[in-house]
């Protein structure tokens, strides 16, 4: 009888991809109905302003929180919490000067 349970826990577990992994499916400029489809229900939403929405994601395992934020229905930027600048590209915020 344990081996059953066993067995059922294994394969239920076996097909979920943690949240990090799913987070590997979204990319810039996906519509929610496209991040829903890729990460399935969030944890909980948020309105931050107009045309704004934040989806969170939390990953229990790593107790680490994701967000999906969207603009007007669309991804503008993904990651860990309180990451917001994710999609930028950093080497914008550089100071190089020559020598």
């Amino acid at each position: 009888m344990k081996i059953t349970y066993l067995l059922i826990l294994v394969v239920f577990l076996a097909g979920c991809a943690t949240t990090p992994e799913k987070m590997n499916r979204l990319s810039v400029g996906m519509t929610k109905s496209e991040v829903l489809e890729a990460m399935g229900k969030p944890s909980s939403t948020a309105s931050p302003g107009k045309g704004v929405e934040i989806l969170r994601y939390r990953e229990f395992y790593a107790n680490t929180t994701y967000f999906v934020r969207l603009i007007d229905g669309e991804v503008d930027s993904y990651g860990e919490m309180g990451d917001f600048d994710s999609t930028k590209d950093p080497t914008l915020d550089l100071n190089i000067k020559n020598r």
